[in-house]
Formats: structure tokens, sequence, C-alpha cells
């Protein structure tokens, strides 16, 4: 891989400048484009000040993983700051949760659709959840470090959270070794895209935002709850039924 040359400074002691410097070293050592990367750390101030060096994207890692107080935070990183899957065989098995939130903008015209049961494809809703069940099941297919796991439990529900806001929230269970924050993350996220694709033929300028964790429980660092104010409101609205009005959108287990 070619180095990045110039610069003066050292790789900075904060989070943002080792990330920074991972990420400016795995540019110029993927493409050799080291101006690129110049302007780049130019650009970026104060990381890039902190940058100073050059690095490959494997002396970035190594570096970035030797300092101490990255080394307990990013398990990910081995001692010679490879990436690899984590050894959890030593951890107890307990009971995780862990729930996530996401939202799909859209022009009202469409969200009414959606509602009404009125989109070409079908029922959005009720394919969106179950892609996004599909999506926890298969989440150590796409994170390439995460772990397989028994699932216990995938929940995928919908709310209208405005005139053109369909709110979306994924809850996973697990009795196991590790958390379970990828999938429920991974559940909201299939399930967004899946809106878009049922309904892009009405409407290409959907909006996926504020993908994000919630809530999780179990494991070594105990209970995170998301502060309220930080919160996508999933609550804002009336459940969707369905176009026949059969039942609520709630997933039962996967």
């Amino acid at each position: 891989m070619t180095e990045q040359t110039g610069g003066t400074g050292t790789v900075g002691s904060t989070v943002a400048a080792g990330v920074f410097d991972m990420v400016a070293g795995m540019v110029t050592g993927m493409t050799g484009t080291a101006g690129r990367c110049d302007a780049f750390r130019r650009a970026s101030l104060p990381a890039g000040r902190a940058f100073g060096r050059g690095i490959s994207y494997n002396r970035g890692l190594a570096q970035f993983a030797r300092h101490e107080s990255y080394m307990t935070r990013l398990t990910h990183l081995n001692e010679a700051g490879e990436a690899n899957m984590v050894d959890v065989s030593d951890k107890s098995t307990t009971r995780r949760v862990a729930v996530a939130t996401g939202r799909v903008r859209m022009a009202r015209a469409t969200l009414a659709e959606i509602m009404e049961g009125g989109v070409p494809k079908g029922d959005v809703l009720a394919v969106a959840r179950i892609a996004g069940i599909q999506g926890a099941k298969r989440c150590a297919d796409l994170i390439p470090l995460c772990h397989p796991l028994p699932l216990d439990r995938v929940a995928v529900t919908f709310a209208v959270g405005g005139p053109d806001c369909l709110d979306i929230r994924a809850e996973c269970r697990v009795t196991g070794r590790t958390g379970v924050e990828m999938e429920a993350l991974t559940a909201v996220s299939v399930a967004a895209l899946t809106v878009y694709d049922m309904c892009k033929a009405l409407d290409r300028g959907m909006v996926i935002e504020a993908v994000q964790l919630e809530h999780k429980e179990g494991g070594k660092s105990g209970t995170w709850q998301r502060a309220p104010a930080d919160a996508v409101p999933v609550d804002a609205g009336p459940t969707y039924t369905g176009p026949t009005g059969a039942g609520p959108t709630g997933a039962g287990p996967a």
C-alpha cells in the first residue's frame, strides 16, 4: 500500500484524531491519492493538525490500537492493530435486549397511500415488518465482525410520527454472551429500506433518517438509555392496522 508523506505533527490523543488517522490512512493506502488526503487533512482542522504525518491504513490501525485508551474501548482491534472478531467465550450468558428506532420522511400523499393500503406493490408495512425481522436474523452476514446470534425475539412496529413521517421501532432479545444492538439497528434499517423500495414509484424523494439505538440492557455494561430529548418519538400517532383493519403491526417472535 502507498503511504502518505508530509506533515510534521503527531497522531493526536483524542478519539476524533484517531478516527481521522484511520480514515485518511485508509484513503491513501487503498487509492494512493496522497494529494487528496492532504486536502482532506487541511480541511478537517483540528483533527487534521493532529494527523500530521501520513500513514497507510495498516500502520494507522496499528498506531490507533497501541494507544491504551483506544484498546480498552475498541475491542475489535487486536494488539497488532488488525480488525478481528471479539472472543466472547469467557463472557457470561445473560438476557440481552436492544431497542432501535428510525423514520422515513416522505410526501404526505405517499404516507396516506401507505396507511390506506393503496400502494401498487401491496401492503407496505406488512412486507417491511417481515423484512426487518429477516434483516435482524441476517445481521451477522451483513456486518462482518458481528456474532451470529440465536435471537429469542424480534419485534418491528410502525407508527405515524407526523403528516409526512413514518416511525419505525425494532426490539431484539437474546440470551447470550453478546448484545443485540446491531440486530435492532439492522432491523430498523432494512425495514426502512423496504418502505422505500415499496413506495419509490410514488415518491423517490423519501428520506431515511435518525436510525439510532434507544435502549440496551444486559451484559457487563448493564443498562443504557438514550436521553428522552434525543429520542425519536415512536408513539406520536395512530398505529397502522393494515389495509383491511385486520390488526396492529406489532410483530411477534421471530
